[in-house]
């Protein structure tokens, strides 16, 4: 049984509990304290070195945690996130957390601190489309020669590798999933507003259309 089907079942059962004991008011009052308590996680996000796209006064700004493991977030970065910057351009800040899954996906963590320390270099989106783009060969003798294949300078990038230096900052960032009660990927947060799972375009059409006021 998965983390995430195992969390559902306890929130389940928990509620269900609930109800029996304390009622349905009673259960509502406290969804409605998750919830509130979960927007204030949101509004203070730490994303200070966080990988970005856009410009920081775009008034819209989506934030997704995510896996180079993942399937999902493979294919909604093949074929969402591409029509999205294409169609609002300026209008979209986009934010990359790191969400390694790495009970189920054993190079994900170390994909993720790949990913940064071509970042160092000025490599970053450029390594982590290549890291979705061969998502089927992950492990640990790709790394390297992905680096050279972006022309980056490999001895510095594999001495960062090696040294663990982006480690806390992908650590950091399950921390802050885990807190916000994401159980797999991707998810994400677009205006405070959460949207879990690799939901098609014109979801994010209708949220980022919404957000815009048009």
């Amino acid at each position: 049984m998965t983390r995430k089907i195992k969390s559902f079942l306890l929130l389940f059962i928990g509620l269900i509990f609930g109800f029996l004991i304390w009622g349905k008011d009673d259960i509502q009052a406290a969804l409605a304290k998750i919830s509130l308590m979960q927007n204030s996680k949101i509004e203070n996000l730490e994303l200070t070195g966080a990988p970005t796209l856009g410009p920081d006064e775009a008034p819209v700004t989506i934030i997704e945690f995510g896996d180079f493991e993942c399937p999902y977030c493979k294919a909604w970065h093949d074929d969402v996130l591409p029509n999205i910057l294409e169609q609002y351009g300026e209008q979209v800040r986009f934010i990359y957390l790191d969400y390694p899954l790495t009970d189920i996906h054993s190079q994900a963590f170390l994909a993720a601190e790949a990913a940064h320390c071509a970042g160092e270099q000025g490599g970053y989106w450029a390594y982590h489309e290549a890291l979705f783009e061969h998502q089927e060969k992950l492990d640990n003798d790709l790394y390297a020669p992905l680096a050279f294949e972006l022309g980056l300078d490999v001895d510095t990038f594999q001495a960062c590798l090696e040294e663990g230096k982006f480690a806390q900052q992908v650590r950091q960032s399950m921390l802050t999933a885990h807190d916000l009660a994401f159980t797999g990927t991707p998810a994400f947060i677009i205006n405070g507003q959460v949207l879990i799972g690799a939901q098609p375009f014109e979801t994010f059409e209708k949220i980022i259309t919404e957000a815009l006021g048009k």
